[in-house]
């Protein structure tokens, strides 16, 4: 498995944002294909149960995750730099708390490959008492979003090695 880079960025309740990253073994645009596919988390999301979208073509676009749990999420897109940057608001349906996530593809130093990046964006722990704050962060949300992250890059790089093994067949056939 490809070495996942991670860190907590802000730490305060009111402000709170994680990242984390990932080498990919397929080219930015195969990347940025998959990243810009309609439900495409359905085969890479470790926990989507499944992933709908009328429209993903670029800032306006909406989607729907239905996690296994019967959890939704409604995402829309705030920016679109092809082969570049994805910038979502993501709501809860139920109480209408909203988060941010960034997916930004970067250029790698290895031939083929690229470097994915996902940084989460919230103020939904503002509630918790300050006094347990930092105990909460560390053990609760440091383990579990890292984790998280882990699972869902992981779904990427196994998806682009998919992707990659397929381009090199077809090569091999041509």
């Amino acid at each position: 498995m490809n070495k996942m880079g991670w860190k907590i960025q802000f730490s305060k309740r009111n402000n709170f944002s994680c990242a984390s990253s990932m080498v990919m073994k397929c080219t930015e645009e195969d990347l940025w294909n998959l990243l810009s596919r309609p439900g495409h988390l359905k085969n890479i999301h470790p926990l989507c149960k499944d992933h709908f979208s009328n429209d993903w073509t670029g800032v306006g676009s909406m989607d729907t995750i239905l996690y296994k749990n019967d959890a939704k999420r409604e995402r829309s897109v705030l920016k679109w730099i092809p082969r570049n940057l994805l910038t979502l608001k993501v709501v809860n349906p139920i109480n209408n708390a909203s988060s941010f996530v960034e997916w930004q593809i970067s250029k790698n130093h290895q031939p083929n490959s690229c470097r994915l990046s996902v940084t989460l964006f919230t103020n939904t722990y503002q509630n918790i008492p300050r006094p347990i704050w930092p105990l909460y962060r560390r053990f609760k949300l440091e383990k579990s979003y890292k984790k998280y992250f882990e699972s869902v890059l992981t779904g990427f790089c196994n998806e682009c090695q998919i992707i990659s093994s397929e381009k090199n067949e077809a090569n091999r056939i041509i």
